[in-house]
């Protein structure tokens, strides 16, 4: 019976010792007290046994104790390692990050070299070919199927002419004129501009009122508008909403849409948004939108620079550019532009409108 206690109770060697004890102590001290020698010897056999059982309870009391210790630092020992894995993954994360975003300022220098290695020459070509163009019209006094032929070659110079300012603007996109701004302002006065660009689409406005400056170049801030126009048109080429929404948002707000530097700068931001309903890209195409000379557009009719300059101008500005889009289900750009201290500025467009 006592070496079932020491089996069944030997974890508790409380409750082991509450059984042998009883069990063996009462025994010896009958056998003790009877004045024979077997007696006295039986006692002394008696005694032996419940202190090998309760030494043999302490053993495995001890044991079993040890044991729990060592289960216990074990869990805690795989709980710190569980943690130290989810701050390693955190931190691969970040830095598959900052490699990305590295690769992606490579490739905007490499593209930034490259366009500024050829621009200046290729532009002063054009030049010469146009004043010589020039030329052949006055000589032709302007008429003639030879100068409709000479008008073309024209226009095709000008659409150059064109490109390669806009690489030079994706390389310095710096504006001397920037100055404080109304963004609800310029929009509104190039709406007609911005209405056939989007044609057939329906463009709407949801402009908020008391936005405050921004310090801009106007003559920036409506081409990445256009160019932002542009692309929602060539997304939906079936027809549908295109929207320009201008709000108020917080460095939070700018921050959560990619803007590494907005939590760390003070104020606010103007977001100004260009939304379409059209096909919207594929995961991998919108991670890439923004680099340059990228794009989905059949050759010939794309230079692959519009987003690449609305990014541009956009950093150039102190603030940030965005990309959200489903397939299927359109794409949104928001560019962040940082408000100009001290200035508040009062317009009255009133919400979502046609226009």
């Amino acid at each position: 019976m006592c070496a079932g206690a020491v089996v069944a109770y030997g974890a508790h060697f409380a409750s082991a010792a509450a059984f042998i004890l009883p069990a063996t102590l009462p025994q010896a001290l009958r056998f003790l007290l009877d004045g024979q020698p077997l007696r006295h010897l039986m006692a002394a056999m008696v005694t032996v046994f419940a202190a090998g059982m309760l030494r043999v309870a302490w053993v495995s009391h001890r044991n079993v104790g040890a044991v729990l210790r060592l289960e216990a630092e074990l869990s805690r020992r795989t709980a710190a390692l569980d943690g130290a894995g989810a701050r390693l993954e955190v931190e691969l994360a970040r830095n598959q990050a900052t490699v990305a975003a590295l690769q992606h300022v490579q490739r905007m220098q490499a593209a930034g070299q490259f366009a500024s290695g050829i621009a200046h020459d290729v532009n002063n070509m054009l030049a010469a070919i146009q004043f010589a163009l020039y030329g052949i019209i006055a000589a032709t006094g302007g008429e003639g199927a030879v100068s409709q032929h000479v008008k073309a070659a024209e226009s095709a110079v000008e659409s150059s002419a064109r490109l390669i300012a806009s690489l030079l603007g994706f390389v310095r996109p710096g504006d001397s004129s920037a100055a404080p701004a109304r963004v609800t302002a310029m929009i509104t006065d190039f709406l007609p501009l911005l209405r056939r660009a989007a044609a057939p689409c329906l463009l709407e406005t949801d402009l908020a009122d008391g936005l405050p400056d921004c310090a801009i170049g106007t003559a920036q801030f409506q081409s990445a508008i256009l160019n932002l126009v542009i692309n929602a048109h060539n997304a939906s080429p079936g027809g549908g909403t295109v929207t320009i929404a201008a709000t108020l948002a917080a460095p939070g707000d700018a921050a959560a849409a990619g803007y590494a530097g907005a939590a760390s700068g003070s104020g606010r931001f103007v977001a100004v948004s260009v939304s379409d309903t059209g096909c919207g890209m594929a995961e991998d195409v919108a991670a890439r939108a923004f680099d340059p000379f990228y794009t989905t557009g059949p050759p010939g009719k794309a230079s692959g620079l519009g987003l690449a300059q609305v990014l541009a101008f956009a950093r150039d500005a102190g603030g940030h550019a965005a990309l959200r889009s489903t397939p299927g289900a359109g794409t949104v750009v928001t560019v962040f532009l940082p408000e100009r201290q001290g200035a508040l500025a009062a317009d009255t467009h009133d919400g979502v409108r046609p226009v």
